[in-house]
């Protein structure tokens, strides 16, 4: 099993409040060793050594939001050193090629017609191979991401760490919402709304939480960087402000559109 290098403190204190509703007194589920990861599932053995740190997770009493606050004091270079590091392919394989691709093969084939005309916008992309693979199929596709801007992955060999400054026909964000701290919840849909040209729709990908909720399912992986887990009502609670609501394509795929 792969090491894990000594972590900076962790947040001892339980939760006040739930940072998408505000509702106080989050109940605790229970706890994770940090270096249990999603792929120790997938590959049926533990990818990385116990670092003997517990990650308690919370559940909201009112719109189910289950998170962890224990990385709360953490800065970007904590997560950047301890999370989305070089070993972060052993958390989670698909990451670099497998899903970019399977989610540029869904977004072309749904809109393969609208290619000359609706530009798209990939939400904390990684490396940027989902957009690449767009604009190989025709699309005016762009990527950012905070973590993953040094990997390169544009056509001229650039990435940006930044968003570019438009709006955007087809707006997606696959498997990031997770790893987005509670307390951040409302300003990085307030971003993703941001990108939305007016008929714009949205895309996107994560797992919800369900009763019963098992704090032994694998979604909740700290070593991934998995903290804030959606229900179904705490995604719409964080939606509504915006005029966005979502309707579930499938549990991991939502399709965001404005209300009326």
């Amino acid at each position: 099993m792969r090491p894990i290098a000594p972590l900076p403190p962790i947040d001892p204190d339980p939760p006040s409040h739930c940072g998408v509703c505000g509702a106080t007194g989050p109940v605790l589920l229970g706890h994770k060793e940090f270096a249990r990861s999603g792929n120790d599932h997938f590959a049926g053995a533990r990818q990385f050594a116990d670092t003997g740190v517990q990650i308690p997770y919370h559940r909201c009493r009112d719109c189910g939001l289950v998170f962890t606050a224990a990385l709360d004091r953490w800065t970007r270079d904590d997560f950047a050193r301890h999370i989305y590091n070089d070993d972060y392919i052993f958390c989670d394989p698909p990451f670099v090629e497998e899903r970019p691709l399977r989610n540029a093969a869904i977004i072309a084939g749904i809109w393969h017609y609208e290619a000359a005309s609706r530009s798209v916008l990939d939400v904390g992309g990684g490396n940027g191979r989902m957009a690449a693979e767009l604009r190989a199929r025709g699309f005016d596709a762009a990527s950012y991401d905070a973590f993953h801007h040094d990997n390169g992955c544009h056509d001229d060999g650039r990435h940006d760490a930044a968003p570019p400054d438009r709006r955007f026909g087809l707006v997606c964000s696959f498997e990031v919402i997770e790893h987005v701290p509670h307390r951040d919840q409302a300003d990085w849909i307030a971003d993703f709304a941001s990108r939305m040209a007016p008929s714009a729709i949205g895309l996107l990908g994560t797992e919800l939480a369900f009763e019963p909720v098992d704090i032994e399912h694998w979604y909740f992986s700290p070593r991934n960087g998995h903290i804030t887990v959606h229900t179904a009502d705490s995604l719409d609670r964080l939606l509504r402000p915006h005029a966005l609501c979502a309707a579930s394509i499938a549990n991991g795929l939502h399709l965001i559109r404005r209300t009326a």
